[in-house]
């Protein structure tokens, strides 16, 4: 099974950016294309470099990925054009105080996930994400409804603190959730 189909599943991973896009956004703003394929980039770069951060305490955890069995280095090697990537990309979308508080968000959330990682605390870390990816896009749109962006980033935060902690996970709930949010953004931009 290759990394792609086993840790970077079309659902959830290729949905989390539109879903971020479409509740950060302001809904009288234009699509914004390169914006989005921005959000995708972030959560995708987190989303690999998690897996590098983590390699070390998840094999000896002896969880059972086959990702583990291929070796940290291919992952360290994929953050490089991801990162060069992600780094362009915020060159080209976002303003110079956006882009000064991007490169200021990583620069701390990955010294701070290296150091955190195996600790329950790391749960706090990962799910910063969320908040920050809604309201820079919010901020990217001018978003004058801010509940939209704020429902977008409690529901992440509610649905990783429950599979995390409690151990819970219902897929159909999230999804039923998740559309319930898209629908009444939907209607209240609509009627």
């Amino acid at each position: 099974m290759s990394y792609l189909r086993e840790r970077l599943s079309f659902f959830p991973w290729m949905f989390i950016p539109v879903f971020i896009y479409y509740l950060g956004k302001d809904g009288g703003a234009a699509f914004d294309g390169m914006l989005l394929v921005f959000v995708l980039e972030f959560v995708l770069f987190l989303r690999v470099f998690d897996d590098y951060a983590c390699f070390e305490y998840d094999r000896q955890q002896g969880k059972r990925r086959p990702y583990l069995q291929r070796g940290k280095k291919a992952l360290g090697i994929s953050m490089l054009p991801l990162g060069g990537l992600l780094a362009l990309l915020s060159y080209l979308v976002l303003t110079e105080t956006q882009f000064v508080m991007t490169a200021a968000f990583l620069g701390l959330h990955i010294p701070v996930y290296f150091v955190l990682r195996g600790r329950p605390a790391i749960l706090a870390v990962s799910l910063a994400k969320y908040p920050f990816l809604f309201f820079l896009v919010a901020s990217i749109t001018e978003q004058s409804a801010w509940w939209w962006p704020v429902a977008g980033a409690l529901y992440f935060i509610t649905r990783e603190a429950l599979e995390e902690i409690a151990g819970l996970r219902g897929r159909r709930i999230e999804v039923f959730v998740a559309f319930a949010l898209v629908l009444a953004k939907y209607l209240s931009e609509t009627l």
